[in-house]
């Protein structure tokens, strides 16, 4: 949804929406990303329903998996064919284990086209497509 983005930018707008100045945090999001006005308001609103609460007191840095900037990045390395650094970042980001990570990855992005079947299948053909030619050059040319 929101894209690559700088982490400088990124904890700026956290700061923003933490201090309860979410206009500029949404004039901020869209100079960081070039998203439109209703994208970056939604943006902003959730980030700001996500950040969680200690003692009372919101904590900026802290990220759940329904945080909208961790969702992007998801869904980014997830549309990549990144699925393994997507489990990394929402890992790294959340403190969630390894299969609870994954299956947060999988229902993020579960509406995505699945990059990764494709390679596998990629590979799979080219493996049956090279088999004769493999065969051939050890049975027809160095057999003799």
């Amino acid at each position: 949804m929101l894209g690559n983005m700088d982490p400088a930018a990124e904890a700026e707008i956290r700061a923003l929406v933490f201090e309860g100045r979410k206009i500029e945090a949404i004039k901020r999001l869209r100079q960081a990303t070039g998203i439109g006005l209703a994208e970056a308001k939604e943006a902003v609103e959730r980030l700001a329903e996500v950040l969680p609460l200690e003692d009372g007191r919101l904590v900026p840095d802290a990220r759940s998996p329904s945080d909208p900037l961790l969702e992007s990045d998801v869904r980014r390395l997830v549309g990549e064919g990144k699925k393994i650094l997507a489990i990394k970042r929402m890992r790294e980001a959340t403190g969630l284990g390894l299969k609870e990570a994954k299956e947060s990855v999988e229902r993020l992005t579960a509406d995505l086209p699945q990059a990764s079947r494709a390679g596998c299948l990629g590979v799979a053909a080219l493996f049956v497509a090279a088999w004769p030619v493999a065969a051939w050059l050890v049975y027809g040319v160095w057999g003799r």
